[in-house]
């Protein structure tokens, strides 16, 4: 077995000797040059470098990024929808919905009959809705047409029921 024939990994081979990396040589000899700085750094240094404004009429030091989110907030606040729809996208970066919608909550599981009954006790205490609408018997009784509409007779109904 040569020396190409080396086997580094079951079912691998190294590539041949006068195509691997020299010792003491570069891999990459065109490689970014020194001194290069990436977009994203750039722009990451750009946005978190400090400004002075006045807000309500003190001086305060912000950074880009918070003073163009303020601005941001300021233009949805104006009504711009463009404003809205980046600020919901910005929200959706900085913190992702965990679970969409909202969580369901289940009851615990009742025959029927012990459903109503639990559903009666926890309700026998409650005000029923009709204390906005109070006309007494007597304006029923006097109703111009001297007939009672379907509404006045649930609602006498209602009060023999309940007694109110």
């Amino acid at each position: 077995m040569s020396a190409d024939d080396e086997v580094s990994a079951p079912g691998r081979r190294p590539p041949p000797r006068r195509s691997r990396f020299q010792k003491g040589l570069s891999g990459n000899p065109a490689g970014r040059p020194k001194g290069a700085i990436s977009i994203k750094k750039l722009t990451t240094k750009f946005a978190l470098g400090k400004l002075k404004i006045n807000v309500n009429g003190r001086s305060e030091l912000k950074s880009r990024l918070e003073i163009a989110i303020l601005k941001l907030i300021a233009l949805a606040a104006d009504g711009k929808g463009a404003a809205v729809e980046e600020l919901q996208r910005l929200r959706l970066k900085a913190a992702p919905a965990q679970m969409p919608g909202g969580l369901l909550v289940v009851p615990e599981p009742l025959p029927l009959d012990e459903y109503i009954a639990k559903t009666q006790e926890e309700n026998k205490d409650a005000i029923v809705p009709d204390t906005e609408i109070d006309p007494s018997i007597e304006d029923l009784v006097r109703s111009p047409e001297k007939s009672a509409t379907e509404y006045d007779r649930a609602l006498l109904a209602h009060r023999q029921k309940y007694g109110r």
